[in-house]
């Protein structure tokens, strides 16, 4: 399993493991697809705060 973290409003949310294996499996079946992305690589998914407007 790789290093799984995710922060809310710059806390780090604590999870089990089963939770960042979900996570890492959603995250790289998706990256998977993409072209452009090397799943291999790091990866960092950014989240904006709801209310924020789509680029």
């Amino acid at each position: 399993m790789r290093d799984v973290r995710v922060t809310s409003g710059g806390n780090v949310v604590p999870m089990i493991p089963f939770v960042k294996e979900i996570i890492e499996g959603v995250l790289l079946g998706i990256l998977r697809t993409l072209k452009k992305c090397d799943p291999d690589a790091e990866l960092v998914v950014t989240i904006g705060p709801a209310g924020d407007k789509a680029d």
